[in-house]
C-alpha cells in the first residue's frame, strides 16, 4: 500500500493520476480460447468461431471451491467473439474492482442452446446424435481469478463433450467377384442424452438404444482398407452390441447373392474427446470385425 501511495503521490502532483488508478487500473475483460488436446480444433476457433461464457464474483478472501451457492452473477452466458485478435464479450465488459474475483464456465457452439449453472456446470439438454450433431465443447470451472492475472486475459481450455466413431473396410478374396456394401448398421445405440460437466462430466441416456446406420450407399469394397462413409458424433457409451453389414456379393459370372451378416458382439468403450476407427473384414458370406484404432482427440 505504501509504494502505491508514493506512486499515486508522485503522478497526481504531476496531474495524472489517482491512487485508486494505480492500485486498481480499469481492465478489459478477454478471452483466449483452445480445445484441450486438439491442435487441428483449436486452430479452427482461433479463425472466429463463437463461444459463450458464464462467470460469478466472490470477495478475494473468498473461495469458489467453499462458497459458490452465494456467488453473483457477472456474465450470464454472453457471446465471445474475436475482435482485434482478442476474444471478448459481444457487450464489451470491465473487470470488476480489486476486491472482487471472478470465476467462469463456457461452452460452443454458442448456438447450442446450452447453459451454464453453478451446480451443474455446462448442462446440454436434449442431445440427439441421430440428427447431425455439431461438437459440443465445455469448460471446466477457473476458478478465483484476479484482474491482475495475465493481463486480464483468461484462458478458457475446451473440452469435448462427444467421441467420434467411423468405419472403415476391406475384403478377402472373392473368387473373382466383388463385393458392393450397401449399408452399416450398429445394432443398438444410445442417442439421446443429457450432459452435465459438474460434479464430474457426465452423460444420462434418454430412451432406449436402438439401431444406427453408419453407411448407406454403394460401394465397391477393395482390398486395400478403405474409409466407409464418414465419422459420426456419438454420445460416449460401451458398445456391447454387433454390427450388420448389407452388401451384395457379384461372383465371376455377374450373378448377384445379396447378404445380411453380421459380427460377434463388439465390446468397445467409447470415451469423451476421441475418435475410434472400426475395421470390418468382408468375405462373399462372412463379416469379421478386424480391429479397432483410437486417435487421442478429434
Amino acid at each position: 500500500m505504501k509504494r502505491c501511495l508514493l506512486i499515486a503521490a508522485a503522478l497526481s502532483a504531476a496531474g495524472c493520476v489517482t491512487e485508486r488508478d494505480v492500485c486498481d487500473p480499469v481492465v478489459e475483460l478477454g478471452f483466449v480460447p483452445a480445445v484441450y488436446g486438439s491442435v487441428r480444433a483449436a486452430g479452427e476457433r482461433a479463425e472466429g468461431l463463437p463461444f459463450r461464457v458464464s462467470a460469478w464474483s466472490l470477495p478475494a478472501d473468498a473461495r469458489w471451491s467453499a462458497e459458490r451457492n452465494v456467488a453473483e452473477e457477472f456474465l450470464a452466458g454472453d457471446l465471445v467473439a474475436q475482435s482485434g485478435g482478442i476474444w471478448r464479450p459481444s457487450e464489451p465488459r470491465n473487470w470488476p474492482g480489486r476486491t472482487l474475483r471472478l470465476s467462469f464456465m463456457g461452452y460452443a457452439p454458442s448456438d447450442a442452446g446450452a447453459r451454464c449453472d453453478k451446480n451443474d456446470g455446462v448442462v446440454f439438454a436434449d442431445v440427439d446424435t441421430a440428427a447431425e450433431q455439431p461438437d459440443l465443447l465445455f469448460t471446466e470451472p477457473l476458478t478465483d481469478v484476479s484482474k491482475f492475472s495475465n493481463g486480464g486475459i483468461v484462458p478458457m481450455a475446451f473440452r469435448h463433450a462427444l467421441c467420434e466413431v467411423a468405419f472403415r473396410v476391406h475384403r478377402l478374396n472373392a473368387g473373382g467377384g466383388e463385393i458392393v456394401l450397401r449399408r452399416i448398421v450398429v445394432e443398438s445405440l444410445h442417442c439421446r442424452g443429457c450432459f452435465a460437466s459438474l460434479a464430474s462430466p457426465q452423460w444420462r441416456f434418454v430412451g432406449e438404444p436402438a439401431p444406427q446406420v453408419f453407411f448407406d450407399g454403394e460401394f465397391a469394397v477393395p482390398s486395400s482398407i478403405r474409409s466407409a462413409g464418414e465419422s459420426r458424433r456419438v454420445i460416449p457409451q460401451r458398445l456391447g452390441c454387433r454390427v450388420f453389414v448389407e452388401f451384395d456379393y457379384v461372383n465371376a459370372f455377374g450373378g448377384v447373392i445379396s447378404q445380411r451378416l453380421s459380427t460377434i458382439p463388439l465390446d468397445i468403450l467409447f470415451e469423451a474427446g476421441r475418435r475410434y476407427v472400426c475395421t470390418l473384414t468382408l468375405a462373399p458370406d462372412d463379416v469379421k470385425f478386424l480391429h479397432e484404432t483410437m486417435e487421442l482427440d478429434i
